[in-house]
């Protein structure tokens, strides 16, 4: 898996609203900013995602992902609206887009979605039935 996307496990969307679900992993950090600028999200909004202050120092230092835990962030542009919700296991982007050039902001959000992700492969439940069924079969006819 590539380190420098994000890990899709979900997707839906009606046209306005956006949900994105993916594999929650430190890489997340880093494309979550580029992709919040893409959207035209401020630097300085986007370069101050996951800072947190140190207890011991009081200095700012980056956090780690597993630290946000059934936790909602939004932000919002004059584009668009971003939900971010972090599970303990995946993070689910619901991302919103007025109706004005709907389908500009869709296709730009849409495309820089497909360049910064990849899918997660899932196993086929069936497939590994029938492949017990299978073996189990062959073991009883011997």
């Amino acid at each position: 898996m590539a380190e420098n996307k994000f890990i899709l496990t979900g997707t839906n969307n009606n046209g306005i609203r956006h949900r994105h679900s993916f594999v929650k992993n430190n890489s997340f950090k880093d494309i979550f900013r580029k992709f919040l600028g893409d959207l035209g999200f401020d630097e300085s909004v986007t370069k101050r995602l996951f800072i947190k202050e140190d207890p011991g120092t009081g200095e700012p230092i980056e956090g780690s992902i597993y630290e946000y835990v059934d936790e909602c962030h939004y932000y919002k542009n004059l584009k668009y609206e971003v939900d971010v919700f972090y599970g303990s296991k995946k993070i689910i982007l619901v991302i919103r887009t007025n109706q004005k050039t709907l389908r500009d902001r869709r296709f730009k959000m849409l495309d820089s979605l497909e360049s910064s992700s990849e899918w997660k492969e899932f196993e086929d439940p069936n497939k590994k039935k029938v492949m017990i069924e299978k073996k189990v079969r062959k073991n009883a006819e011997n």
